[in-house]
């Protein structure tokens, strides 16, 4: 899961390269579809190693409602970043927010992983 997590925000920050260019552009968001999916295969699993089969049946749905929650979040940052009249700094603003929250998931990620 780490690794996904890794290569997710590893593409992520390779759109701002790939913006200039429509095969990469379409290679890198196929990628990052690729990671998503991974992370949707690999949670119920996660979510049963993690809080035991009994409670990971009765919370999956709350950890499952946090992808639609980060969809949320990504929207509002978008609209508010992209509609208003600040050109290509908005984008620039958009992914350095999308970026720091993945190393922020990532980092607090890691620390419960060596905390077990």
């Amino acid at each position: 899961m780490f690794t996904i997590n890794i290569l997710l925000m590893l593409f992520c920050a390779l759109i701002l390269l790939a913006v200039q260019n429509v095969v990469a552009y379409f290679f890198i968001i196929s990628l990052i579809y690729l990671a998503y999916g991974g992370l949707y295969a690999l949670l119920p699993t996660q979510s049963v190693r993690l809080l035991g089969p009994v409670i990971a049946n009765k919370l999956f749905w709350v950890m499952f409602s946090g992808f639609s929650g980060a969809a949320v979040v990504q929207f509002t940052v978008q609209y508010i970043f992209l509609t208003t009249q600040r050109g290509l700094d908005g984008y620039y603003i958009c992914l350095g927010i999308f970026f720091g929250l993945e190393v922020v998931g990532f980092l607090i990620g890691l620390f419960l992983k060596l905390e077990n």
